[in-house]
């Protein structure tokens, strides 16, 4: 989960704590992503659809979007227009599943386009690490 679309300043939002006192809708009642602001003090507006929680952003009423990161992306992502821009944080867990009827001819298909997805996050986050520890050696040698 993620705040998103926040027209505030960017130094607004920085961790979770930040969201104490500010006023934010999520999508979903009894979400879990109203959960989430509510626990870091937010005051939370909840809406049925993203395009409400995104209308009390543009009308000034919030001063952001609590929500799936994955469904606000794909959101600026049809939107590149909106001046909106996610938060550089997450919080909160949210697990997904897939469900395929049994003997589906997509189960082998769909577990190696997983697979692959999972070595490329590693291969990513392997790269990511040994770009730091150089940036970091290099750092300590000037």
């Amino acid at each position: 989960m993620a705040i998103a679309f926040s027209n505030q300043p960017s130094e607004r939002f920085n961790r979770p704590s930040d969201l104490k006192g500010a006023r934010v809708s999520t999508v979903g009642k009894g979400s879990a992503q109203a959960s989430w602001a509510k626990f870091y003090q937010a005051r939370v507006s909840e809406t049925e659809h993203l395009a409400d929680a995104i209308k009390l952003l543009a009308n000034g009423q919030v001063d952001g979007v609590v929500g799936d990161r994955d469904g606000l992306e794909y959101y600026l992502h049809q939107h590149p227009q909106a001046p909106y821009k996610l938060a550089h944080f997450n919080f909160g867990t949210q697990a997904y599943g897939i469900a395929l009827p049994l003997n589906s001819p997509l189960t082998k298909k769909l577990n190696e386009l997983l697979l692959q997805l999972n070595i490329q996050f590693r291969l990513h986050e392997i790269r990511e690490d040994w770009l730091k520890s150089f940036d970091e050696n290099k750092e300590n040698n000037q």
